[in-house]
């Protein structure tokens, strides 16, 4: 019987599922890599060549771009301070050149109408020549072709232009930074002249209005001879004329902020021709009711000077509440928008905006006239009790007073836009002008050469990894015993018969020590298997066809004959039988003729050339082999042959599709797996051990056939690699011994007799 106490006890045995070598997660995954890429690198490999190569072309053949870049310094402003008071008159004519941050700037000067101005300043023949003949021909700006953008950090814009010629793409960018400056020159300008024009226009008309009341007063006081009035005439008369100048530098300013809102809506109207913003809007509720709230403080703060000195505590109160309902008003939206079409380009949005606080200060001041209107009516009234003549010296010297103001603010504001108009100049400036580039910016041929090696890199190693998804073949033994649940009890290296033989049997293999060593540690390996439990009939089958079920069962026989044992190998595939081929013995009779009673068990056994080793033939194929299998005759047959030897080996046939393998399972004490590297589809093992699984199959392992020694992360290598040391001799005990005593000879002993001496 085979048992364990009769196996070599050197060999190495098969450790349980529960004992395998504790590798890290890390080195399995490394290694299962490997083995894909070691199989499907050549696909990879084209495949990554191809798309890199064509990645490359396809880059190659563009026409080269260039690139060169203009720096424009840019001046920023802020807004001027504005004071509860209102401050001068005409100082909202800085509003004008208000909004001049680098962000600002950088969309004015990507505006349609600038950009195509700068590249229509181009000659035919350099748009031909530097930009595709599409955009060439259209007559505006290609959008890929000019960058602009603010340096982080500083007051700098970068413009830059771009073309097939670098001529052409320096002399773009200076184009758009020159048509920049120019245009910010002439906004500048034009602020300028129109406000020292209204200015010069309203100082005329004070000159004349003071000198009428100058003279109107000399006259007065030479007819009636009143110069110095009581200080109630006085006190009545200031106030009068405090109020009365308050009135019309509120009405001054009024018409200023009038002249203003009508100065920005014309720049509004003739910004963009071709922007057409069409608005519905209503007046806003909390507008008006600020606007009435700004008018009641304006007359209180009128009746409080009356009463209290200009420092008073209630003053400064009354003060600061219109400051407050001022700010407000400017931050709450006259108008309610119902409506709006299209959309407004970045110059546009700096123009609304100063509109808007044009119309909330318009607003202000004329809800600061009104409420000062209604004080000056009231005071003069009040005025006209006195007698006369004090009254009217009060008029006319408070009108001279404030027609002497008027004209003096005038006059300082004047001169102040003669001279920022004479010296008027750009608000930004070139710092560094662009040149032609020696290089070309685009393609980045080295980059693109990088970019296409890793994008064929990603590709290859897509594509290996669905060749590897697609395929279903099994390439690792840890495959084989995922499937199968159990573990792998041999690798049988890939091999070929040797020179003069044409059988793949123990001794007769190339390279014959790794083949036979592969065998003797599954015959060892089969005793260890269960422990406790006597195995003398194993059955061999496989998934499918030409796994190399047939090689090992007849090999697994010889490698039993090896150690002493009476071994019997039964053919007991009835469809494609092979034993008697392996065994060059006839097939005329065999294990069908005994099932049938046609022959005696004994006389249908064969005698093989290997001592101890016999075989049963199957004998004619019957028309039902699993019908044949399952008789009663044919279990009868088995338990005899159980009983006459040591070990019997069955042959199966193929398991996927057939049910004689599951009907041989019930008879024998195990069954051993066959699966092939490379060649066994992972699906049919499945399939065959589902159908083993339920016929309760006592499965003791699987045999891994066709091992590729380069494979050397199977495992393996380290298993056999070291017996290639030793050759063969004439008294190697492990080489099969045949009928007449002697020993099957290795292909080194051959060379060895056949050598000179």
């Amino acid at each position: 019987m085979l048992t364990a106490e009769n196996s070599h006890q050197n060999d190495n045995l098969p450790m349980g599922r529960g004992e395998a070598p504790q590798e890290s997660v890390e080195e399995i995954n490394f290694r299962e890599y490997f083995d894909v890429l070691r199989r499907r690198w050549p696909i990879m490999a084209i495949s990554a060549a191809i798309v890199s190569i064509c990645f490359f072309l396809s880059v190659y053949v563009q026409r080269r771009v260039y690139e060169s870049t203009t720096t424009l310094v840019v001046a920023t402003n802020k807004p001027p301070t504005r004071t509860s008071g209102g401050g001068s008159i005409l100082s909202d004519f800085g509003l004008l050149n208000m909004g001049r941050s680098i962000e600002t700037q950088v969309g004015i000067i990507k505006s349609p109408d600038l950009l195509d101005a700068a590249f229509q300043q181009l000659t035919p023949e350099e748009r031909k020549n530097g930009f595709p003949e599409s955009k060439a021909s259209a007559g505006s700006a290609p959008s890929s072709f000019y960058e602009v953008k603010a340096v982080e950090d500083t007051d700098l814009i970068a413009i830059t232009g771009r073309a097939y010629s670098p001529a052409v793409a320096a002399k773009f960018a200076n184009l758009i930074a020159e048509r920049y400056l120019q245009a910010d020159l002439e906004q500048s300008s034009q602020a300028t002249r129109q406000a020292r024009i209204y200015v010069e226009r309203e100082m005329e008309t004070s000159r004349n209005r003071l000198a009428t009341a100058a003279r109107d007063l000399s006259r007065f006081k030479q007819r009636t001879g009143l110069v110095a009035p009581t200080e109630q005439v006085r006190s009545a008369a200031q106030s009068v004329a405090d109020l009365q100048a308050t009135y019309d530098t509120g009405r001054a300013e009024s018409l200023s902020l009038a002249r203003k809102v009508q100065t920005l809506q014309n720049q509004v109207r003739n910004t963009d021709p071709n922007v057409r913003f069409a608005t519905t809007t209503a007046e806003n509720p909390e507008y008006a009711q600020v606007r009435t709230r700004l008018v009641q403080l304006q007359s209180d703060l009128a009746a409080a000077r009356q009463v209290y000195a200009p420092a008073a505590p209630e003053i400064v109160a009354l003060q600061n509440q219109i400051v407050q309902q001022e700010a407000r008003l400017r931050s709450v939206s006259r108008t309610i928008l119902s409506s709006a079409v299209n959309q407004i380009n970045p110059v546009m949005n700096g123009l609304m905006a100063q509109l808007a606080d044009a119309r909330a200060d318009q607003t202000a001041a004329e809800a600061r006239v009104q409420a000062t209107g209604s004080q000056l009516r009231e005071r003069s009234g009040q005025l006209r009790s006195f007698p006369e003549r004090e009254r009217e010296l009060a008029q006319l010297q408070q009108k001279f007073d404030v027609l002497k103001r008027t004209f003096d603010m005038l006059s300082e504001r004047y001169y102040s836009l003669l001279i920022e108009e004479r010296s008027n100049v750009p608000n930004g400036t070139v710092s560094a002008r662009a040149r032609p580039p020696v290089r070309p910016s685009s393609p980045k041929l080295m980059l693109s050469l990088a970019l296409a090696l890793v994008l064929g890199a990603a590709v290859g190693i897509a594509v290996g990894v669905v060749a590897e998804r697609l395929d279903t073949k099994i390439h690792h033994p840890d495959e084989v015993e995922r499937i199968v649940g159990a573990p792998a009890l041999s690798l049988v290296p890939e091999a070929v018969p040797g020179p003069g033989g044409d059988r793949l049997l123990i001794g007769q293999a190339e390279p014959s020590h790794a083949f036979t060593e592969a065998f003797r540690l599954l015959r060892n390996n089969v005793a260890f298997s269960v422990p406790g439990k006597e195995l003398n009939m194993v059955a061999v089958t496989s998934a499918a066809m030409s796994e190399g079920k047939s090689t090992t069962s007849v090999n697994l026989a010889i490698a039993f004959a090896m150690d002493g044992k009476r071994v019997l190998v039964v053919d007991a595939d009835l469809r494609r039988p092979t034993i008697h081929k392996w065994m060059n013995v006839p097939n005329d009779v065999g294990y069908t003729s005994v099932v049938q009673g046609m022959v005696p068990l004994r006389e249908a056994i064969h005698s093989t050339e290997w001592a101890r080793l016999d075989c049963l033939t199957s004998g004619p194929l019957p028309p039902d082999p699993a019908e044949f299998l399952n008789s009663r005759r044919s279990h009868e047959v088995m338990d005899q042959l159980r009983g006459d030897y040591d070990v019997v080996v069955v042959d199966s046939p193929p398991c996927t599709g057939l049910s004689d393998t599951q009907i041989i399972s019930t008879m024998v004490d195990g069954v051993l797996v066959v699966a092939g590297l490379d060649t066994t589809p992972k699906p049919m093992l499945t399939t065959t051990m589902r159908m083993l699984r339920h016929a309760a199959a006592p499965v003791i392992g699987v045999v891994v056939n066709r091992a590729k020694a380069k494979a050397g992360g199977y495992g393996y290598y380290g298993y056999y690699g070291y017996y290639g040391y030793y050759g063969y001799t004439a008294d190697d005990g492990d080489m099969p011994e045949l009928k007449n005593g002697k020993k099957r000879s290795s292909k080194k002993d051959k060379s060895s007799s056949s050598a000179p001496k």
